[in-house]
């Protein structure tokens, strides 16, 4: 096979490439060699290589980068559980009924009538714990109602005007709750005692000021004769 040639201005003539065969030999580097001839064409060697096959090389990488994505996609189809043409399990919406017992109606005030030997107590405000004053009352009024044993008693709590209504309900609850463990603890028996909130529906007094809003903030009681008990 011929020796290459160099197409030049003087015309052809055919270089020593044995002087390139021994720097290769010698030099551990890739030698690099680029000429340009009149027509424009490009030469180049890196090591025995040319250089457009090692640059193409990179780009074929960075193609495999963007097709990444339909790969991962197509590997997650292929691993998900085949479609079987079964329709879907519809979701259960029974609701399943509660267990807890249901809440008793309130108790009425039906047959109960004041009683003058019982006297109410009042409360501070938004408060529902006894004060010392009115414990004195409440000591008393559970030893009449130790000694009449043949009457039902009935605590009706109440609030003021200020405040919401339902959280005026709840607190009035509190408070007719509080006198009756009152009279449990000194001895009544808990199955006499009926406890009522009214809220605000029954105001004492409808001005407006402390020394109104004091006498809504009360319980009052209230009896009921259930004939004679054994003792």
């Amino acid at each position: 096979m011929p020796a290459p040639y160099i197409l030049s201005e003087s015309g052809l003539s055919y270089p020593d490439m044995s002087r390139f065969r021994s720097c290769a030999e010698t030099i551990d580097s890739p030698i690099r060699f680029a000429d340009r001839s009149p027509s424009g064409i490009r030469h180049a060697l890196q090591g025995g290589k040319d250089r457009r096959a090692l640059t193409r090389q990179p780009r074929r990488q960075k193609m495999n980068l963007k097709i990444l994505p339909t790969v991962l996609v197509s590997l997650a189809v292929a691993a998900a559980p085949a479609w079987t043409g079964a329709a879907p399990a519809k979701m259960d919406r029974t609701v399943t009924a509660s267990t807890s017992a249901p809440r008793e109606p309130a108790p009425t005030l039906e047959g109960f009538a004041p009683a003058p030997e019982l006297r109410g107590v009042h409360f501070d405000f938004n408060r529902s714990k006894i004060r010392a004053a009115d414990a004195r009352i409440l000591d008393r009024n559970a030893e009449w109602l130790k000694a009449n044993s043949s009457v039902m008693v009935a605590i009706d709590g109440g609030a003021d005007q200020r405040g919401s209504t339902p959280y005026n309900q709840r607190l009035s609850e509190r408070r007719a709750r509080a006198v009756r463990d009152y009279l449990v603890a000194r001895g009544v028996a808990a199955d006499r005692i009926v406890e009522v909130g009214d809220g605000e529906r029954l105001l004492a007094c409808r001005a407006m000021g402390e020394a109104c809003w004091q006498k809504n903030r009360r319980a009052d009681f209230l009896v009921k004769d259930i004939g004679k008990q054994a003792p």
